[in-house]
């Protein structure tokens, strides 16, 4: 059943929502950049600041507060809705607060649980809750809050804290990242920076490294662990297992922490042409392409100035965020 946006934005609309426009002056409640992309922002109507070109069907959980905020006090109908047959709120967890370095990815990881399993399906959704200006440029505290919904009018929230540490990062992958052809023949000397994340406040002692290898249209890919709890010295000699693929890419994150990033440019392995010689999966894991929109990033040296890269376009930056979305669970989203 398609959703009409227009007709759900004016159910909860009280001014307290939104993006662009008028709304902007409540930077109490103004969460979402640019247009916007829920149901009480201004997606495609914003100019320049749009990075959607319509609405998707959900409300942020901002907007959510919102709503439970009103219809718990004055908007109360005072007569209770009585629901059957019976239906268990879901729970979720949304994980450890974490310190980060500065401009560097991160990965969000959270789950939910529900009594009516296996008759309930349940859908998470991720939205950061700093109204105005929000950044990992510089050191401050981030907030995000998991909303898990069972689809029956039950949900839950989990709320965590990421703190941004400016005497860190950026955490960077220094090697393999223009497009080349590496062998399997031989260990590769792989690099990248610490920046200062091995002490102070972030303190990552070890690192994992990962080679993700990705399908001909980058939309699903595999993981293969190269190195685990190694020490966060910004150089490893590793070896690859002696398979090939055309689109391939490393990962380096700390271990025990959210932080990481992968490197900015498709690789070619070639496998030894031996007998026992293979290809590598390129499944298990969905990377996820925004096609309704402009996709923002902040340029490499975090000044401020957003990169746009266009619509249903990706670059090393975003492919690093894309992936983390399902990494720990799945992230069901709906659409008109």
């Amino acid at each position: 059943m398609k959703l009409d946006i227009n007709l759900v934005q004016s159910i909860p609309y009280n001014g307290t929502s939104g993006s662009c426009f008028s709304n902007r002056s409540i930077l109490s409640s103004t969460f979402e950049p640019g247009s916007g992309s829920t149901i009480m922002a201004y997606a495609g109507i914003c100019g320049a600041e749009n990075i959607q070109l319509s609405a998707d069907a959900t409300f942020h959980a901002g907007t959510i507060e919102q709503i439970d905020t009103f219809v718990g006090g004055a908007g109360s109908c005072s007569v209770p809705v009585v629901i059957s047959p019976p239906n268990s709120d879901p729970t979720a967890v949304a994980g450890a607060d974490q310190v980060i370095p500065v401009n560097t990815a991160f990965l969000l990881q959270g789950s939910g649980a529900d009594a009516d399993l296996p008759a309930d399906t349940l859908s998470y959704q991720w939205d950061q809750m700093d109204a105005g200006t929000a950044t990992t440029c510089t050191s401050r505290i981030i907030n995000f809050r998991l909303t898990v919904r069972d689809n029956k009018s039950g949900q839950a929230t989990a709320n965590v804290s990421l703190t941004i540490d400016g005497a860190s990062g950026p955490f960077r992958i220094t090697s393999f990242n223009t497009a080349q052809t590496i062998f399997t023949t031989s260990p590769l000397i792989f690099n990248w920076d610490v920046a200062n994340t091995n002490t102070g406040a972030v303190s990552c002692a070890n690192v994992d490294v990962d080679l993700l290898t990705f399908s001909a249209d980058h939309k699903t890919y595999a993981v293969t662990q190269l190195l685990s709890n190694v020490v966060n010295n910004g150089n490893q000699i590793v070896k690859l297992p002696d398979k090939s693929n055309s689109n391939a890419r490393f990962r380096v994150s700390c271990n025990g922490n959210i932080f990481y990033d992968i490197s900015d440019a498709d690789l070619i392995i070639q496998n030894s042409g031996a007998g026992g010689a293979g290809t590598f999966a390129t499944t298990g894991n969905t990377t996820f392409f925004n096609t309704n929109g402009q996709v923002f990033a902040t340029s490499g040296t975090c000044d401020g100035s957003p990169k746009v890269i266009g619509i249903g376009e990706i670059d090393g930056r975003w492919i690093l965020f894309l992936l983390s979305l399902w990494v720990c669970s799945r992230l069901t989203r709906s659409h008109s």
